[in-house]
């Protein structure tokens, strides 16, 4: 494949994305019509490429027999071009089902990223972002502001599958010394609620369903008052990971590279934390240091 070409093919392609982006924003009428016709082109399309994707793979495995060429060199550009080829391979056949054949896909048979292949569909439910692509993180924040422990979630874990083993880990690193802790109701289960009590003195998790919700607030402890109370806190941590510490969306590459963004962020945020502490410290007026957090002792 020469390199005009290879300019020639990236065009064409950007020229059917544009068409089928079109197509699902106007919607309109004939759009079924217009919407498989679209992806018809660009299944066409992307056979094409597969095909000279095939002939520049042989080409390569004859380049590498007859020269010079680490093999573990060698090893990693066969298993690069075999794996794209295949993963395009796997997205062309999703989209002819999905698409031209009605076919509904779940979720976890799915590849949202050829370049990113563990990337999980995140279904929020919640404006703006209703739908996400990356994964799940666990953050547990302590009563001064910190991050004190966090978990990138595996592809299909749920918030009631990590809750006690990290909140085990947790309690074991800080030697016992959690108390009270809150939790909103995606943590909720019998048997974590159970469990919770176990771990902590004082646990909070809040009840799925309205009249479960209404019963347990009027058996609710004063400890679980106050830890309800506090919990907003930790939504407003959220937030500043994603516009403050660069968590909004990932930079790094890999799943291994995820988890190394997140842990970057959460050190920021951390450090950001600290800094509103030395500044309150030094001046208790500064606006900059000024916090409804648990004052921390000099």
């Amino acid at each position: 494949m020469k390199f005009h070409e290879d300019r020639f093919l990236q065009k064409k392609c950007k020229k059917i994305l544009c068409k089928l982006n079109k197509i699902t924003t106007a919607k309109g009428k004939h759009y079924q019509a217009k919407l498989k016709g679209a992806y018809k082109s660009l299944l066409r399309f992307a056979q094409h490429i597969m095909e000279k994707s095939l002939v520049l793979k042989s080409a390569v495995e004859r380049y590498l027999q007859n020269h010079f060429l680490p093999l573990s060199d060698a090893e990693e550009l066969h298993a690069q071009l075999d794996y794209y080829i295949s993963a395009t391979e796997r997205v062309c056949d999703q989209a002819r089902r999905r698409v031209l054949k009605g076919e509904t896909i779940p979720p976890e048979e799915k590849l949202f990223s050829l370049f990113e292949p563990h990337t999980e569909w995140i279904h929020r439910g919640k404006t703006p972002n209703p739908i996400e692509f990356g994964h799940r993180v666990f953050i547990v924040e302590d009563a001064a502001g910190f991050i004190c422990h966090h978990k990138v979630m595996e592809n299909g874990e749920q918030d009631q599958d990590v809750l006690i083993p990290e909140m085990k880990k947790l309690q074991d690193r800080l030697g016992g010394a959690i108390e009270r802790a809150s939790f909103d109701r995606g943590f909720h289960s019998p048997q974590n609620q159970t469990e919770l009590q176990e771990i902590l003195a004082h646990p909070c998790i809040a009840a799925k369903g309205k009249h479960k919700e209404e019963e347990q607030k009027r058996q609710a402890t004063i400890q679980f008052r106050r830890a309800r109370k506090n919990h907003p806190g930790v939504e407003s941590a959220i937030g500043a990971l994603q516009s403050g510490n660069g968590l909004e969306r990932c930079r790094d590459r890999s799943y291994l590279g995820y988890q190394r963004y997140v842990a970057l962020g959460v050190l920021g945020r951390n450090l950001h934390v600290l800094g509103k502490i030395l500044i309150a410290q030094a001046n208790a007026e500064a606006r900059a240091g000024i916090s409804k957090r648990l004052p921390i002792a000099v």
